[in-house]
């Protein structure tokens, strides 16, 4: 894991929003290598040179709260509020050619504008 000792928080801001991009590509990819491996139907694992992937088969068991009775889902009772805060990180509009200010770590080229994404962690 690579880390970077950031302290200017407008490189804080450029290098969260890069990294977000990277991710939503990497996750791209890896939802296509994934449908790709399911689609094959293999019977056996797949082995590479470094991994290998196997296809297996897991149950687990959700709450329907859909099946309760309305007047518990309105009581108040059973419901509780969390606060959580979220950082959002969003494209900066263009001006002219390229941006104004500091590109430490997304150049304009690697920005692309994308839905409003948040990261949210527990209060």
């Amino acid at each position: 894991m690579t880390k970077h000792l950031l302290t200017d928080p407008q490189q804080m801001a450029d290098r969260l929003g890069h990294l977000r991009v990277l991710i939503r590509s990497l996750k791209a990819e890896e939802a296509t290598l994934r449908a790709a491996l399911l689609d094959m139907r293999a019977n056996e694992p797949v082995c590479g040179q470094a991994y290998q992937a196997l296809v297996q088969e897991r149950r687990s068991r959700r709450f329907d709260h859909k099946g309760l009775p309305e007047h518990i889902l309105e009581d108040p009772r059973y419901w509780k509020s969390v606060s959580r805060r979220a950082v959002i990180t969003r494209p900066l509009p263009r001006e002219g050619p390229a941006r104004a200010g500091p590109r430490a770590y997304a150049p304009q080229h690697e920005i692309m504008p994308e839905p409003e994404v948040q990261l949210i962690e527990p209060w």
